[in-house]
């Protein structure tokens, strides 16, 4: 039967003819779903220029409401069978990220020409194998047919079909095998931001919530190094290349996606993609009612394990097993009262409160809101003691919930004073949630009061790698380099965090110390004015101006400044008496002052052994004393 093809295209081996529907290679038919060579056909209709993925899916699913995820997954088909990767950079389809695609390679518009060939369907998949039989085999070989007689071609037919069946399977030895061949190792992963589908502000707390959480079920594996929410959410809306954001958060590989809110139900996809060469490597679209968000999120997590390989031990098997159902009106206040928490501002705090209690309201036995309720007090700056119900309640719910366990690590470590309970509850927080930077941050603090100080520190550099584009580690890591008297390092250190944040207040005031433990008293001074104008008078950082002046022989100024941190009614705040009374020299006083902290087992006394504000007092039976109170070694 003599055809003539409408438009025929030429691009490397490949032919590809659009009225046939039919792609060759090298002059063979090529297998290719239908959806995947619609896709081909119009990226290779404009070539060179970029195609928006909505147009995509307008003209390859016409009225169809269909996510975005059933694109990357032609593409990554197609970039499969075009072995669309040479030397690193991409010979044929180019994504140009959140945006579309674009055909890179030359392509050249064949003129259309008389063939004949038999009538066929297209060729739809491997599985999809016609045995002919053999008189009417192409006679393109006949060497091959006198050496093989025909029990043996049909045996080996027979056998090629159980392999093709095999081959075709999902989720069979198919994929292990392919992904064995063809999956780069991954070690390390970052989830950026997830795309709020809704069009609606009030829902982006939704879409944050989302990313957190999945963010949190990958970091339950331990052979993978996450990136925390800190940050990823600097990437939030941005349209910068992968491998770019790759090189920048040094990771393997990327997840990427979007959330949709209708009611009470909830359209997510997930995109993984290997980050150094933009290569697609899963992607999948599910829709579920919110209260199976939690056994969801689980989901994902673990099919982003099985495809980058990664062998989950029987414990992290269980921990991603899934979760029981919750009230999906409990769950979006939980998601909400995140959201708040995470902006770190006293309103903001006093907001997410409010969500997580009604959220235990909702569902009084949902431990991930009293989890929450225990770190808004931790953040509030309230007595630690308050996290502990909470913390508590938690634990009983879910005794395998990481951040519950941070939290009462938290309580024994900085209200007990029971270092070795707090470091248990730390081990378990870490165990359960290995990329945990709450539980890293908190055990090196109660590592460094125990006096095992290169501990410490390597909890800091991890929390570092975990989180590197937050002040917070380095102002951490700065701050305990002050305390072990390292004023160099801490200097440098604290500069790197004013470089990621030149208004981060704990970085300033950290500085400050380090310069007044120099002697740099002048650089001092102009560091904890700094601080005292970001924190708006805080009385904490008027005893460290206090201090630098008694030091550098303004003794008159730091009088002045003593008055008015004794002014404060928060209890917290007789430590910092204390601090400019003995820079002062007037020990009595500072001691006083001293034993009221003491009493009232104020907030950061557990660092007494480390502060540098104590030095004039250190040799004395007093101060020995007050750490043997405490607990800490001499």
């Amino acid at each position: 039967m003599e055809r003539l093809a409408q438009v025929v295209y030429q691009f490397g081996p490949f032919r590809l003819e659009s009225s046939e529907h039919r792609l060759l290679r090298d002059g063979e038919p090529v297998s290719l779903p239908h959806k995947a060579f619609e896709v081909l056909l119009a990226l290779v209709e404009n070539p060179g220029r970029l195609v928006l993925k909505e147009d995509l899916l307008k003209r390859v699913w016409p009225g169809m409401f269909v996510e975005e995820a059933n694109l990357a997954v032609a593409v990554s088909q197609l970039r499969k069978l075009l072995s669309d990767r040479q030397n690193g950079e991409h010979h044929y389809i180019e994504t140009v990220r959140s945006i579309g695609y674009r055909f890179v390679a030359l392509v050249q518009i064949v003129q259309p020409m008389p063939e004949a060939y038999p009538q066929t369907a297209p060729v739809q998949s491997i599985a999809a194998v016609t045995v002919l039989p053999a008189e009417d085999l192409p006679r393109k070989a006949p060497g091959l047919r006198r050496l093989w007689p025909v029990p043996l071609r049909l045996g080996i037919a027979v056998i090629i079909l159980a392999l093709l069946f095999g081959f075709n399977r999902g989720g069979g030895w198919r994929d292990r095998l392919l992904r064995r061949a063809s999956a780069p190792q991954i070690e390390s992963i970052a989830v950026l931001p997830l795309e709020n589908l809704s069009h609606d502000p009030a829902q982006e707390y939704f879409a944050d919530g989302m990313t957190e959480a999945l963010i949190t079920d990958l970091g339950k594996i331990r052979a993978l190094r996450v990136i925390s929410r800190t940050s990823v959410m600097r990437y939030k809306g941005t349209h910068k290349p992968l491998p770019e954001i790759a090189r920048e958060l040094n990771v393997d590989a990327i997840v990427e996606g979007s959330v949709q809110r209708f009611g009470d139900r909830a359209r997510i996809t997930a995109n993984l993609l290997h980050a150094r060469t933009d290569r697609h490597l899963w992607a999948e679209s599910y829709e579920r009612d919110l209260s199976d968000m939690l056994a969801l999120q689980s989901q994902v997590a673990r099919e982003i394990a099985r495809e980058i390989r990664i062998n989950l031990t029987p414990q992290e098997r269980a921990r991603l097993a899934g979760a029981p159902p919750t009230d999906p009106a409990a769950y979006q206040l939980c998601l909400n009262g995140r959201h708040h928490l995470e902006t770190w501002t006293e309103p903001g705090i006093r907001v997410a409160v409010d969500y997580f209690k009604q959220a235990i309201q909702k569902n009084p036995s949902f431990a991930l809101a009293y989890a929450g309720l225990a770190e808004a007090a931790v953040r509030a700056g309230k007595k630690v003691e308050e996290a502990r119900p909470a913390a508590l309640r938690a634990l009983q719910m879910d005794d395998e919930l990481s951040e519950a366990h941070a939290m009462m690590g938290l309580v024994r470590f900085r209200y007990d004073w029971d270092w070795e309970g707090a470091e248990s509850e730390f081990r378990r927080a870490i165990e359960l949630n290995p990329n945990s930077t709450v539980s890293h941050h908190y055990h090196a603090h109660n590592l460094l009061v125990m006096g095992r100080t290169e501990e410490a520190l390597v909890e800091d550099k991890l929390w570092i790698e975990l989180d590197p584009f937050s002040p917070a580690p380095y102002e951490h890591l700065g701050w305990d380099y002050v305390g072990l008297r390292r004023s160099d390092e801490a200097i440098r250190t604290l500069l790197k965090a004013l470089q990621l944040d030149p208004n981060f207040h704990e970085a300033i005031y950290s500085l400050g110390l380090a310069y007044l433990q120099k002697g740099m008293l002048g650089e001092a001074i102009a560091q904890l004015g700094r601080a005292i104008d970001l924190s708006q008078h805080d009385p904490r950082d008027l005893a460290g101006l206090g201090h630098a002046y008694a030091l550098s022989g303004r003794r008159d100024e730091a009088w002045k400044i003593l008055k008015e941190v004794k002014k404060s009614s928060n209890p917290r705040d007789v430590l910092w008496v204390a601090e400019v009374y003995a820079a002062l020299g007037d020990k009595d006083q500072a001691f006083e002052w001293l034993e009221k902290a003491y009493r009232d087992r104020n907030f950061t006394f557990e660092f007494l052994k480390y502060e540098p504000y104590w030095e004039s007092l250190r040799s004395d039976p007093q101060f020995k004393d007050l750490l043997h109170r405490i607990g800490l070694p001499l």
